[in-house]
Parts: C-alpha cells; sequence; structure tokens
C-alpha cells in the first residue's frame, strides 16, 4: 500500500498542534479498565481511552479537518522503557510528525529515535510514498 506525503503549511502544523491537545485530554485508562478486554481497539467515544485510542482519534479528526488519509497511519512502536506503544505519524514535507499521547506536543521521528523510541515499525507505505502532493 502507498501513501503520501503533504507539504506542512503553517495551517496544517497548527491543526496537528490543535489536534494533538485536544485529544490530549481525554482520559487515560486500559482496555482491561474499559472494557474488560486486554486489547480493544476503538476511538475516544467514550470521552477516554488508551494509546491506540488517543492515536486513532486524532486520525479521525484530522480527517474531518481535510488531511488525507493515506499520509497517517497508526503506529505500534517501542518506548524507550521498552513498552509497547502505538502513535499516529503523518508523513509531511518536514519530516514524520508524531502524535503521541505521553508528549504535550507533536514531536518528531528524529526526536523520539534520539531520546530511545524503537521505530523500526514505521509502516511501509509511510516511508515508500507515490509522490508529493498537496490535498
Amino acid at each position: 500500500m502507498q501513501g503520501i506525503r503533504i507539504t506542512l503549511t503553517k495551517e496544517r502544523e497548527a491543526l496537528l498542534h490543535k489536534v494533538q491537545r485536544e485529544v490530549n485530554r481525554l482520559l487515560y485508562i486500559s482496555d482491561k479498565e474499559q472494557f474488560g478486554k486486554s486489547e480493544y481497539w476503538t476511538d475516544g467515544y467514550t470521552g477516554q481511552g488508551d494509546c491506540e485510542d488517543f492515536a486513532e482519534e486524532k486520525q479521525k479528526q484530522l480527517i474531518a479537518h481535510g488531511f488525507p488519509e493515506l499520509c497517517m497511519a497508526r503506529c505500534s512502536c517501542l518506548t524507550e522503557d521498552n513498552e509497547s506503544h502505538a502513535v499516529l505519524v503523518v508523513n509531511t514535507s518536514e519530516g514524520y510528525m508524531v502524535l503521541d499521547n505521553r508528549y504535550k506536543r507533536v514531536c518528531t521521528w528524529q526526536y523520539l529515535e534520539a531520546i530511545g523510541y524503537d521505530i523500526n515499525y514505521r509502516p511501509d507505505y509511510l516511508i515508500n510514498y507515490v509522490e508529493e502532493k498537496d490535498e
């Protein structure tokens, strides 16, 4: 599957930060506590969730703001503490921007890699984009 890289305009960057702030206000709760299951992917419709729920809600909101779905992916990674984690990655002209519920601000892959995240889980379609498109 191929994805696209979008040009990161000031407006798009502002939207990334806005969605990051808004969704990070959700209450963090494990799937076990909320649904009685070890893993259950959903968006933030309940007002709470775990890391993949945050990532899914961020993707949903960015799509509603006009971001093309193919410039984003929910990704699994390992944190600096070697814990499984999920984030939303947006492929931009300024590199991979990461919306991670563990951080207040949008991060770059380079920053997360520098602090010890294992980023070997990036999906191929974010790496092998077809062409740069502005949508």
